[in-house]
């Protein structure tokens, strides 16, 4: 008798940044759904991981210590993933330390265009909604549909927060080569995250160079026709194969569903990992 099919989700964001559900909600919801290991993959922040762990053991689910961190290149954004990281390495905690830093300067800008503009929230608000460590844009859209600007995130976003509105501020982040190698230096593994959002195809084989490890293949941003571009890829130079939900709060559970990875994704990471 064959044993059944074993599951994971490589790519889920907590309350800890701009997800809306606390790790243990994350772990209770995967396990009801018959995961057997997920990545919570917060944003310039790793604060989640060691709150999931506590409770995953009993729930039977294995937590990945992993985290994205968030790159600008020209005028697109270039996520990478890191995987089976070491969360005590010092040149990582001091990393996304930095990242952090930078988003809150950045928002508290973004806070000050809007005010400028006539939309009347506080950053201290702001502050508020974010909870965890990694503040973000989606905090400042909740807090603009808290006070009746906006019916929901989406119309914030497009109305005043996305590239090229009238509240934007662009990112002063880390390169997406200093990313690759503070994940690197935690002894983790890279890859580089739902690349047919930001289309930096060509930039591939120098992210190898700089130790790139990987490609999330699958995402709900891709097309049928992009994952399986990214899997050819991933066979062509020898990449592992990622994938996941990126979900954010319990509305994103059918995403889960559908992009749900073989365990053999798991079992890939840990061999690379050696």
């Amino acid at each position: 008798m064959r044993n059944p099919e074993k599951w994971a989700d490589l790519h889920i964001h907590s309350s800890f940044s701009d997800g809306e559900w606390s790790p243990k909600e994350i772990i209770l919801t995967v396990s009801k759904l018959g995961l057997s290991a997920i990545a919570i993959t917060d944003h310039d922040t790793i604060a989640g991981i060691t709150e999931a762990e506590k409770i995953a053991s009993t729930a039977g689910i294995e937590i990945i210590p992993a985290v994205e961190i968030n790159t600008d290149y020209n005028d697109k954004e270039i996520h990478i993933l890191g995987y089976y990281l070491d969360i005590n390495s010092p040149a990582l905690s001091e990393g996304l330390k930095r990242q952090r830093e930078a988003r809150l300067k950045r928002n508290e800008e973004i806070v000050g265009k809007l005010n400028k503009l006539g939309l009347k929230i506080s950053f201290e608000e702001v502050l508020g909604l974010a909870g965890g460590e990694s503040l973000g844009r989606p905090h400042i859209a909740q807090a603009l549909v808290n006070r009746g600007y906006a019916q929901c995130k989406e119309e914030a976003f497009a109305k005043w927060l996305k590239r090229g509105s009238p509240a934007y501020v662009p990112r002063r982040s880390i390169s997406w080569q200093e990313a690759i190698k503070l994940i690197n230096q935690a002894r983790g593994i890279a890859v580089l995250a739902h690349p047919g959002k930001s289309y930096v195809d060509h930039l591939i084989p120098q992210m190898i160079k700089e130790g790139l490890e990987g490609i999330e293949v699958w995402h709900p941003s891709h097309s049928p026709e992009d994952s399986e571009r990214y899997l050819q890829i991933c066979k062509d130079l020898s990449l592992l194969p990622t994938g996941g939900s990126d979900a954010h709060s319990h509305k994103d559970i059918p995403l889960i569903e559908q992009f749900k990875v073989s365990f053999k994704c798991v079992e890939r990471l840990k061999g690379k990992k050696g």
